[in-house]
């Protein structure tokens, strides 16, 4: 390792004067053994797929979600990085915000399913198709009051929070219903 000393360290011309030790113990200028070529280069290349990579990564704070986060700094990025991007290159979003998309992929496609399930075991539940659709139709002003619950204790709404609390809910309040109405109790 070669170093000079400070008041030498002003111009990186000076290199070539700077003295190194030399086995026998003498010191030598650094020119007459190299000759030093100066020029720019990253330090290190990542590559990703066979393409070049910067990777920008960061904590959030709590309380926030990750696609939250990145919500908002996309148009930054649009009005800062991606103006000065040159054809070819690409912002792709990783970690926790890829990982819910695929997890969002999966659930689209068993949603199909999901929806028949979900009207199907309420109308078996209740054996009548009206009253499953009433079921369904109030569950759907379920989700509304639901969100509103879930906004104002700042929780996440989640697919857990959704099926817990409609679906029971759903066919509970029907039963109740028609057992009242089996006592006569008015309506």
């Amino acid at each position: 390792m070669l170093r000079q000393p400070l008041e030498e360290r002003n111009q990186i011309t000076d290199l070539a004067n700077a003295y190194g030790p030399t086995s026998t113990g003498r010191s030598i200028p650094l020119g007459q053994i190299a000759r030093g070529n100066f020029v720019w280069e990253s330090g290190v290349l990542w590559r990703e797929g066979r393409d070049y990579a910067a990777t920008v990564q960061g904590d959030i704070i709590e309380g926030l979600q990750a696609a939250t986060v990145t919500a908002q700094l996309d148009p930054l990025f649009k009005a800062v990085v991606r103006a000065k991007m040159l054809p070819g290159d690409r912002i792709e979003v990783a970690g926790a915000v890829e990982e819910s998309s695929k997890g969002q992929g999966s659930i689209a496609a068993g949603l199909p399913i999901a929806l028949f399930s979900m009207f199907t075991l309420p109308m078996l539940q209740l054996r009548s198709f009206a009253r499953s659709i009433l079921a369904f139709v109030t569950g759907l002003w379920g989700i509304a009051g639901i969100a509103a619950a879930l906004l104002i204790f700042n929780r996440p709404f989640g697919f857990v929070a959704l099926l817990g609390m409609i679906i029971g809910n759903w066919v509970i309040l029907i039963d109740q219903i028609e057992q009242d109405r089996a006592k006569g109790v008015p309506t």
